[in-house]
């Protein structure tokens, strides 16, 4: 079984065989003892009474329907000791408006142990970066304590099968989408490969990269022992290429 929610409405599926079943959707306010599957009538306008999601439309059922689809895929990538019907399935990218080359960067200065969720922390730094090239920022540079945080989309060139490798000086962590895409944050030893694939259509994909820097005298340490580890690299293989690091042109965040 799945169950999803989005303002008022749950969705919910059974048995799933492939990414493409359809979900039961009902209006748990209106409807609490979810009497009435909205998805027989997906023509049937809908409203949300909070903000939609970004990128998200939704005009009828049949955009929830869309929009829960896409969300599974999206929120989960392909594990061995987790199989399901849908593990190939493509990713669904997402529509983006007002974007430029590079991604923004966010600061957080600090000392965590493990990377933190940044909700209800204030940066204090911030600003853009062409490449994933962190020796070239300021708030790198200055050797404080902190959680630099990378965030925009990657741009899939075509739809297929992709290899992400993360290699860092110090903890770090990728999200794809919602999706946790590698995890090289507890017990991590620096310089260590580690790698993750996915499925994905052509077109945009949400990132977000975090690193957290450490003392930075402690980094110097790892630097004279290792100094062919770059801060932290990202590099990818996919459809028609092999390993390289993700260029400047497949690299988009939105316009602040």
């Amino acid at each position: 079984m799945q169950l999803m929610r989005l303002d008022s409405f749950v969705a919910v599926r059974y048995n799933v065989k492939s990414a493409s079943d359809n979900f039961e959707i009902y209006n748990v306010v209106s409807d609490p003892q979810q009497t009435r599957n909205l998805a027989l009538t997906p023509t049937l306008p809908v409203k949300l009474d909070s903000p939609a999601p970004a990128s998200a439309s939704f005009r009828t059922v049949s955009d929830l329907q869309t929009y829960f689809k896409a969300k599974v895929l999206q929120s989960r990538r392909p594990e061995k000791w987790a199989k399901r019907p849908y593990d190939s399935a493509l990713v669904p990218a997402v529509h983006a408006t007002a974007i430029q080359g590079g991604l923004n960067w966010q600061f957080y200065k600090g000392h965590y142990s493990w990377i933190p969720q940044v909700s209800a922390l204030k940066g204090t730094q911030r600003g853009h970066i062409a490449t994933i090239q962190l020796e070239g920022l300021k708030a790198v540079q200055s050797g404080r304590e902190g959680l630099l945080m990378l965030e925009g989309y990657i741009k899939a060139p075509t739809d297929g099968n992709y290899t992400f490798y993360l290699s860092a000086q110090s903890n770090a962590f990728v999200k794809l989408h919602d999706m946790q895409l590698i995890d090289a944050d507890f017990g991590y030893t620096p310089g260590t490969e580690k790698t993750a694939q996915v499925f994905l259509k052509a077109g945009l994909h949400p990132v977000r990269l975090y690193y957290n820097q450490k003392d930075v005298r402690k980094v110097n340490k790892i630097t004279e022992a290792k100094d062919h580890i770059p801060l932290l690299q990202l590099s990818w293989s996919g459809p028609g290429f092999s390993k390289e690091p993700i260029a400047p042109e497949n690299l988009f965040s939105r316009k602040k």
